[in-house]
């Protein structure tokens, strides 16, 4: 006994010291030193992904690139992306959203006509502000109303005021207009939203229509007049100064693709591409790379594309891929860190109303490298996003198929050979789960989805035949091996990285952006639900206290790949699996659980003790590398409680919009059936898989509070009971049908209930036996 638990510790102070050591070794460096950078020019390309740069298309972009960082950016903002929205995010620091008024675009210049009157007459009737040169958004009353109902704080151009305080100049170059002469007037000069402050003005720049010309090929009719933006550049590019300059040729193009056919709209983007790749390359001749920044981002994504491109050149920054605290994912940063990330630059802190966090650079890469994987991981994004909702539905058509089949099965009183195949079939719908994982692997978005769905039949079919197979003699081991091998799966992911988390059907997409390290929600129930059930196995298995203790210590491993900062940084799960598997450790050990005060004080004190270390562990580290929960609870002491409060309100209304929106609901209606039926038709079989397996008892009372915490303390709401109940009902079935499929024909002699003990594994080992 002894022993075990010495190995058993062994284990886990491995696990953590591998853990600690992971931040410490990534290839990760600050973005430069403070005082590096002189100026910052921003260029922006809205709707530019990497896979529309090329040397040929795009050869002054080209040049910038090798010398800069890259990532794909993920354009999040609150409610549905939108260039408007794109630019109010970048000049928060953390996701905002447009009111979707007709004034969204209205940056002016004062002078600049405005119906009866100017832009300057206009600004001061609504704001009570006359201001008189500049750029000015008339639209600034109603951004900021809608975003002050928002769930969460949104400081609207808290980047702006920012730089205005630490001294720096900045302007806005951007007019994106453009109409047909039978539609309204359309104002497209949303860019003004990165740099101004909150007051609604950008002290410098041009937004006016002398920055266009008439060009009859162009979209609209008109097209940037280059050699006038480059005069408005020149004006404002003085020491210290923040520029932002907009493509927007780019914006017309994406506007045009609404009316034009396919080819016509593809035309038109890779001309205005072509025409702001000169812009670039003449922007750039007034640059001293040697001492200035220059970012390359595109705040909204184009119809057809997922992430978008950013990129930073500037003096001490190596070529490699972008991180961000924010992601913890090389090669992803989130719009919301751009803002801080530009203050970085000029060695300036982040504000502290900004959520985003800095971007972080690793090791040098060739060009081709890092455009091969940010088009990669964009291609398995689009691809994760085209299959999702068919693998999940997927899923729910095999847990139907099985439990009808089980119920069939259980009723007619079907010989062995049913009984088998019923089997199999649970164990192959169980592998289903680790085989949407394992898939990849494989680049199958570049193979198809024929070559998709083949793979995931095979390789869960496959899992079950092996299990089943390897363990001929007892079911139990078969239930076992496959409840090991998704343990396995996810931890050991987890620990190497979460690849296999990443643009997974059941993982997650930076084209979401919430997560895009670490576990996500499915796999966090996923987790838990088989660690519990396989501590039960295990418990059963090995038999007395020295089975309690491995059955404890396999869900402390998968405990600690679920909630450590560096692995799976999942706050739900602290709330809901250290109740859950404390209950079933407890279980198991031979305590005997009362539903009491005192019990749920004890409970609720282990878990606020869980979460707090959890805390603590995060806060010690950088702030650059801390996850949500250090970032969290940092807001919180700079803010108050208002952060916490607007976390909790924005996870509730996330929590009960998936009753109607989630394809899971199907899944957790499925299971909730099957359990009903076992309820009122089953119970004698229940009776009887509980008295030859008491172990069992523990492990799904544990799924049961799983699955209730679990839904209480996460956004993802019914996907969670809707993952551990499909996975509880699998087990279930599984044992029935192994062990109980002839009870319908011969009374069942009631048993008392036996402990945990030696003569209690005699029965076990006795109806182990039987097929």
């Amino acid at each position: 006994m002894r022993r075990a638990r010495s190995a058993i510790a062994a284990a886990l102070v491995a696990l953590v010291a591998v853990g600690a050591a992971a931040p410490a070794t990534a290839a990760t460096s600050t973005l430069l030193e403070p005082g590096a950078v002189d100026r910052v020019l921003v260029i922006t390309t809205p709707g530019v992904g990497w896979s529309s740069i090329d040397p040929t298309l795009t050869p002054n972009l080209w040049r910038l690139l090798r010398g800069s960082a890259m990532g794909d950016l993920t354009a999040r903002t609150l409610g549905r992306p939108d260039l408007a929205s794109g630019y109010l995010t970048l000049g928060a620091g953390t996701r905002a959203v447009s009111p979707r008024s007709p004034v969204d675009g209205a940056g002016m210049e004062p002078t600049e006509p405005y119906g009866d009157v100017t832009a300057r007459d206009a600004f001061r009737v609504s704001t009570g502000r006359d201001v008189e040169r500049g750029v000015l958004q008339l639209g600034i009353e109603p951004i900021l109303a809608a975003n002050a109902d928002q769930s969460i704080d949104v400081v609207i151009g808290a980047l702006g005021d920012a730089l205005a305080g630490a001294g720096h100049d900045r302007a806005v170059i951007a007019n994106g207009d453009g109409a047909y002469p039978d539609q309204p007037d359309a104002m497209r000069r949303y860019a003004v939203s990165g740099l101004m402050g909150g007051g609604g003005v950008v002290p410098a720049g041009r937004a006016g229509v002398e920055l266009l010309e008439a060009h009859e090929r162009a979209p609209f009719g008109l097209r940037y007049d280059n050699d006038a933006v480059v005069d408005a550049f020149t004006d404002v590019w003085d020491p210290g100064a923040v520029v932002l300059v907009e493509g927007s040729d780019l914006v017309r193009a994406d506007a045009f693709g609404l009316l034009a056919t396919p080819e016509q709209a593809s035309a038109a983007v890779r001309q205005a591409l072509r025409r702001t790749d000169e812009l670039v390359g003449r922007l750039l001749e007034q640059v001293d790379l040697d001492r200035d920044a220059v970012v390359v981002m595109s705040p909204t994504r184009a119809r057809g594309t997922v992430l978008s491109a950013v990129a930073v050149h500037a003096p001490g920054v190596p070529a490699g891929l972008l991180a961000s605290a924010s992601t913890r994912r090389r090669g992803f940063v989130l719009l919301g860190d751009v803002a801080p990330t530009l203050l970085a630059l000029l060695g300036l802190p982040r504000d502290d109303a900004m959520t985003g966090t800095r971007f972080t650079v690793g090791t040098p890469l060739p060009l081709s490298t890092r455009l091969e994987r940010l088009t990669d991981a964009t291609s398995a994004a689009v691809f994760r996003d085209k299959v999702r909702v068919s693998t999940t539905y997927g899923y729910a058509v095999g847990l139907a198929a099985i439990l009808g089949l089980c119920a069939y099965t259980l009723i007619a009183a079907k010989g062995r050979r049913w009984r088998a195949g019923v089997i199999v079939g649970a164990l192959a719908v169980l592998a289903y789960i680790p085989a949407v994982y394992l898939a990849r692997l494989l680049p199958l978005y570049d193979v198809g989805t024929l070559a998709y769905w083949a793979f995931l039949v095979a390789t869960s079919a496959g899992i079950a035949l092996v299990a089943r197979l390897a363990t001929r003699r007892r079911v139990i081991d078969s239930l076992l091996g496959v409840l090991a091998v998704i343990v396995a799966v996810l931890v050991t992911d987890v620990i190497t990285g979460a690849r296999l988390q990443l643009s997974s059907a059941f993982g997650y997409s930076a084209t979401v952006g919430i997560r895009v390290a670490g576990f996500g929600n499915i796999a966090y129930a996923v987790l838990g639900a088989a660690a519990v059930l396989l501590a039960g196995l295990v418990a059963h298995r090995i038999g007395g206290r020295r089975g309690a203790m491995v059955a404890s210590a396999v869900m402390g491993i998968a405990l600690l790949a679920d909630i450590a900062p560096f692995w799976g940084s999942d706050v739900g799960g602290v709330l809901s699996l250290v109740p859950a598997f404390g209950v079933t450790a407890l279980m198991l050990l031979g305590v005997r659980i009362r539903l009491t005060w005192r019990a749920a004080v004890i409970a609720g004190t282990a878990t606020v003790v869980a979460l707090a270390a959890l805390t603590a562990l995060d806060l010690s580290r950088p702030a650059d590398a801390r996850t949500h929960l250090g970032r969290l609870a940092q807001q919180v002491a700079d803010q108050g409680v208002s952060p916490f409060t607007n976390t909790i309100v924005r996870k509730v209304d996330a929590n009960l919009e998936t009753w109607s929106t989630s394809e899971w609901r199907w899944v957790l209606a499925i299971a909730v059936v099957f359990l009903v039926y076992v309820a009122f038709l089953e119970r004698d079989r229940v009776r009887q898989v509980l008295d030859a397996f008491p172990e069992m008892r523990a492990a799904f009372v544990g799924l049961v509070v799983l699955a209730t915490l679990g839904y209480a303390f996460n956004d993802s709401g019914v996907i969670i009971p809707a993952v551990t109940l499909s996975i509880g009902s699998l087990a279930l079935l599984v044992l029935f049908v192994g062990y109980a499929a002839d009870l319908r024909s011969a009374p069942v002699r009631r048993r008392r209930r036996q402990p945990v003990d030696e003569s209690t594994r005699s029965v076990a080992t006795a109806a182990s036996s039987q097929e």
